[in-house]
């Protein structure tokens, strides 16, 4: 089946469309970054593709905190996007530092993320970096 899918600026793809990749259980890769339609709906569907080492959410303006905590539900990522969303927030990291598989996280332009210790999220030397 299917490995890998670039969605990426495809503003025509509507929500509907974007949650039948659901379907594509054998993705490992999935780029559905700078699209208005991708939503907390469209997270959900995406969650259940437990196969998914490398995603990419970057751009994506629509998504509430709680659509992008369901995220962490991808036990598999290794690679996670979720640059320049103003709804990655502290909750959106915490509920992301229990992927223990994660080796890249890109949070370039997240401005509603706290400065606290980001210790807090993961023991020093484990996941995220090591």
């Amino acid at each position: 089946g299917l490995t890998g899918l670039g969605l990426d600026g495809c503003g025509n793809v509507r929500t509907e469309g974007l949650c039948t990749v659901s379907g594509l259980t054998a993705l490992t890769n999935l780029d559905i970054g700078a699209n208005f339609n991708v939503t907390t709906e469209v997270l959900r569907a995406v969650s259940g593709l437990t196969a998914l080492t490398t995603l990419s959410l970057d751009r994506c303006s629509n998504v509430s905190t709680e659509g992008l905590c369901t995220v962490s539900r991808l036990t598999a990522l290794t690679h996670l996007d979720l640059g320049a969303n103003s709804n990655v927030t502290t909750e959106v990291l915490r509920a992301v530092s229990g992927l223990s598989a994660l080796t890249t996280l890109s949070l370039y332009y997240c401005y509603n993320v706290s400065t606290e210790n980001p210790r807090r999220y993961r023991p020093c030397g484990t996941g995220i970096g090591s």
